[in-house]
């Protein structure tokens, strides 16, 4: 059960990442 809600974890992480840099452009790629 842990280690399933950790791989959620990780992957709405990846996800809010993702679109964060395509919001922001490749320019800021480097900060995150």
């Amino acid at each position: 059960m842990r280690l399933a809600l950790l791989l959620a974890t990780g992957i709405a992480a990846v996800a809010a990442v993702t679109v964060w840099r395509s919001r922001h452009g490749p320019e800021v790629w480097h900060v995150a």
